[in-house]
């Protein structure tokens, strides 16, 4: 049986991602993928800290460039928001902007086109307009729009939502 001390499991995490600061990513899979195990095992699927545990884990798969399975992990971590924060939390915006961004590594460009279109108007709802979350949306979301060699229509987007902005 895992041990089920949350200090232990926070541990696990914090020295998974310490090692990945030092660029040891062989070592900081072990941990990473332990704590995300096991903490999935201890809490339960639909828990915060699988969220995040599932969430460091797909960051590392990403910056390794282990793209789909980074995806699988960032989605995980998203469903999990969704399912308890709701899908109007700041957090689960914030995980679907995450998606997003490996999304873009792996070019589906109109995935991250259509998460993005529902998550700019609920990050201004729930944040603001000029919040760092709403613009970082804003932003990818004019790339993934442009990526797909819509570029008139890109500027044409933001210059509407600029417009909306100052009005």
């Amino acid at each position: 049986m895992p041990d089920t001390d949350p200090n232990v499991l926070s541990s696990l995490m914090n020295v998974g991602l310490s090692l990945q600061l030092q660029r040891k990513d062989n070592a900081a899979e072990v941990f990473l993928k332990k704590a995300a195990v096991t903490t999935e095992l201890v809490r339960g699927e639909m828990h915060p800290e699988t969220e995040k545990a599932f969430a460091y884990l797909g960051d590392l798969y990403l910056e390794q460039g282990r793209y789909e399975e980074s995806l699988n992990y960032i989605r995980r971590a998203t469903t999990i928001a969704e399912r308890t924060c709701g899908t109007e939390h700041p957090q689960t915006v914030f995980m679907q902007i995450h998606t997003s961004r490996v999304l873009y590594k792996t070019k589906k460009y109109e995935e991250a086109e259509t998460i993005l279109r529902k998550c700019l108007p609920l990050s201004k709802r729930i944040r603001s307009n000029n919040h760092y979350f709403t613009l970082l949306c804003l932003r990818k979301l004019v790339f993934a729009i442009g990526f797909q060699s819509k570029w008139e229509k890109a500027e044409t987007f933001l210059r509407e939502e600029i417009s909306d902005a100052s009005s």
